[in-house]
């Protein structure tokens, strides 16, 4: 294997997930690299990595670490939550304003006078009581 690796046809990838943080594996060197596998190294320094897959970057897999990660993705879900509850929001308002505005072109559309507002009286001809005749 070590003769194989120094003719280059293979290269050293790591492998990482949530149930395998950190493994190292190899590959032929034409090959293409996807998750969970990466060429990316860690840092010397880190003593347990993991692989953040979002970020590219190996990153310490501590439960201070995990934690931070945790709250992170807290974070993320809530802003989720927020942008669906406003977008919500503004669809039902967008819908109440289409059927207003159908109220008011619809008359248009058919051809027949919109029906009174609360502000206008109808006029109606004025009879005289007494048949006309003075």
């Amino acid at each position: 294997m070590t003769e194989n690796n120094t003719n280059n046809t293979f290269k050293q990838v790591y492998k990482s997930t949530g149930e395998v943080p950190f493994e190292i594996w190899f590959a032929p060197k034409e090959a293409e690299v996807k998750y969970p596998f990466t060429e990316i190294a860690p840092e010397p320094s880190i003593k347990a990595p993991i692989f953040i897959w979002e970020g590219q970057k190996w990153v310490e897999n501590t439960e201070v670490s995990q934690a931070a990660q945790l709250n992170d993705l807290k974070q993320t879900v809530t802003q989720i939550k927020n942008a669906n509850s406003n977008n919500a929001t503004n669809l039902s308002d967008l819908a109440k304003n289409q059927a207003k505005l159908l109220q008011m072109l619809t008359p248009k559309i058919v051809g027949k006078p919109a029906a009174p507002s609360a502000t206008t009286t109808p006029t109606t001809p004025q009879v005289p009581t007494d048949g006309g005749n003075k």
